[in-house]
């Protein structure tokens, strides 16, 4: 397991870093964030080791592995100290993802709940929240056309946490409805389906993520093709992370992570 400035890893990640310095990205990027926080850039006065996060109850129905609970924790720490408003599951399929969030929404002082998940494991996350969700909630899954979709999320209304899950496509088609219903939490399934910043869905959800007090990206390949694959996932969580221009910022990155003073 690895936890970063605001990424949590279970299963570790490409263990090949002695190749040449373009070659580490993937894993400079990940593993190597230099604990930063994401307010401008300015050192964290602590470091996330995870000896010290404190591991509160998760409200789900079942025990949860020791993994699930640290991702928890993790996230947590995160969301509620305000040391970053955006944090990134990144769990490898099986270990646990949907769980750990679910736990996690229920567990934050919010009202309303977005889900964005491809359009194939959309009833998962129903399931999921019937069968782990310790707390009350009401979830709706957007379906139908758009004007459809848009007349159940105006309506969403119930005791308990509200959440609306919706797929990619109608998630940037329903932006401004989505905007108006002013969602607390937004969570990004498979967020590496937003590896492309300037696809029509990623250039929404950095929209909504903006707007959203809490950000939650899942997904267990951070990184499918080449090191720039990160950038607009992490452009969802907080900008401030590679500011406008990755290179730049990986650049600098590098140039620390492989400087003499990084290896004493």
């Amino acid at each position: 397991m690895l936890s970063t400035a605001n990424a949590f890893r279970v299963n570790g990640f490409r263990s090949k870093i002695h190749e040449k310095a373009f070659d580490r990205l993937s894993f400079v990027i990940v593993a190597k964030i230099c604990y930063t926080s994401l307010e401008a850039g300015q050192p964290q006065s602590t470091r996330l080791e995870e000896a010290h996060i404190e591991r509160p109850l998760m409200p789900i129905r079942v025990a949860p592995y020791q993994h699930q609970r640290d991702a928890f924790a993790f996230a947590m720490r995160l969301f509620t100290q305000v040391i970053s408003p955006g944090v990134a599951l990144l769990m490898e399929m099986g270990t646990g993802k949907t769980l750990t969030s679910v736990a996690i929404a229920g567990a934050l002082d919010i009202n309303r709940a977005l889900i964005v998940a491809p359009l194939s494991i959309l009833g998962v996350w129903q399931e999921e929240f019937a069968k782990f969700a310790a707390f009350g909630y009401t979830l709706q899954v957007l379906t139908g056309g758009s004007s459809k979709k848009a007349a159940i999320l105006r309506g969403l209304a119930g005791p308990g946490l509200q959440i609306a899950v919706v797929n990619y496509e109608s998630a940037w088609r329903l932006e401004q409805e989505i905007a108006d219903w002013q969602p607390d939490m937004i969570i990004c399934d498979e967020g590496h389906k937003i590896k492309s910043h300037s696809t029509n869905a990623s250039k929404a959800m950095h929209r909504l993520g903006v707007k959203a007090r809490y950000r939650l990206l899942l997904t267990g390949t951070p990184v499918t093709n080449k090191a720039v694959d990160i950038f607009s996932q992490y452009k969802f969580l907080h900008s401030g992370v590679f500011g406008t221009s990755f290179y730049l910022s990986v650049t600098a990155i590098l140039s620390r992570a492989t400087s003499p003073a990084s290896s004493r």
